[in-house]
């Protein structure tokens, strides 16, 4: 019996090693923006990925500080770091990101790029590389820029549009809904309104100057229009929420099917997150009212949303438990 015992807290000690909640991600980037409030500090790695960590230290750190950080990533594409250590500082650094908004006046642009909205100074004499023919880059734009990061306000020196997407995700604190538009601050730095399509339903709960999270699609014309929004807190949760992709310009969500029709199909992703609707190309088939699926499309030729992927919930772990029965059936003729 001790015997027995014995095989079996070791058993248990083996699958809890080999099966960790969470792997965590390391990486070294240089801080190119950071908001002590939300307790975040944004950085950009060498070849210009941006990632953003979220910690008690962000307050302490500054523009143009190297770091390497090891965290987990949560389900807004931002990561909770476990460790932060700071190792000199640079004066320049490759950021990319997509363009939410660039304001003249200010001679600013405001990006988005790893979960987080940020500035970049724009001086009157940056160089732009651009395939279009705007001078200032447009909102949807993606860009590379050469920021320097000597000083507290970083500037962005060099701009190349490198590509356009038809959706973005714009994190800010929510000032304005209502009479078919709604307005974020952010940054901590500038205004940004969307355009509320007939029938949007908002997040229960969701109050003015609340921290949000806005997918948005981007007209032809530079016009927002919002296609999801949800509370900062509900994008950091596994089990509810909308997770963007940025550099795809693609989204991911799970929830019930709350509507279901030939030509759309509506998914309830929680109750702090306003639900999704994406046009279908060809009727659903095997999906009914009431499913919990996850869904992913991206945007669509007039703006909306169209369905790329869609499965039950559980495909994943019926599929998991047909290669276990497989592995067992292995097993036995082995024996």
């Amino acid at each position: 019996m001790k015997r027995l015992l014995a095989s079996l807290c070791l058993a248990a000690g083996l699958l809890a090693v080999a099966a960790p909640a969470s792997a965590a991600t390391a990486w070294k980037g240089v801080v190119v923006a950071k908001d002590a409030k939300r307790g975040t500090v944004v950085t950009a790695s060498a070849n210009g990925v941006v990632r953003t960590a979220r910690s008690p230290k962000a307050r302490t750190l500054r523009i143009g500080e190297r770091l390497a950080v090891t965290g987990t990533q949560l389900a807004d594409g931002t990561f909770a770091a476990a460790s932060v250590r700071a190792s000199g500082r640079a004066k320049t650094a490759r950021v990319k990101a997509v363009v939410v908004r660039y304001q003249k006046t200010q001679k600013r642009l405001l990006v988005s790029a790893g979960g987080s909205t940020f500035a970049l100074a724009r001086p009157a004499a940056v160089r732009t590389l651009a395939s279009v023919s705007e001078s200032s880059p447009q909102p949807g734009d993606q860009i590379e820029a050469t920021v320097n990061v000597s000083t507290p306000t970083p500037q962005a020196t060099a701009i190349t549009t490198v590509g356009r997407l038809g959706t973005l995700e714009v994190e800010g604190i929510l000032t304005k809904i209502g009479d078919g538009s709604a307005e974020l601050v952010v940054a901590r730095a500038g205004y940004v309104t969307f355009a509320l399509p007939a029938g949007f339903v908002l997040p229960a709960g969701l109050h003015v100057f609340d921290e949000v999270k806005a997918i948005v699609a981007i007209g032809t014309d530079g016009k927002l229009t919002l296609l999801a929004l949800q509370s900062d807190a509900a994008a950091d949760r596994d089990d509810e929420g909308v997770d963007f992709h940025d550099d795809d310009g693609e989204l991911e969500a799970k929830g019930s099917i709350t509507a279901l029709s030939d030509t759309s199909v509506s998914i309830s992703p929680g109750v702090s997150a306003s639900p999704i609707t994406c046009s279908l190309l060809k009727p659903l088939k095997g999906f009914k009212l009431g499913d919990l699926v996850e869904l992913e499309c991206a945007a669509g030729p007039t703006g909306g949303l169209v369905l790329k992927d869609i499965e039950h919930d559980d495909d994943d772990e019926d599929a998991d438990r047909d290669d276990d029965d497989d592995d067992e059936d292995e097993d036995e003729d082995d024996d």
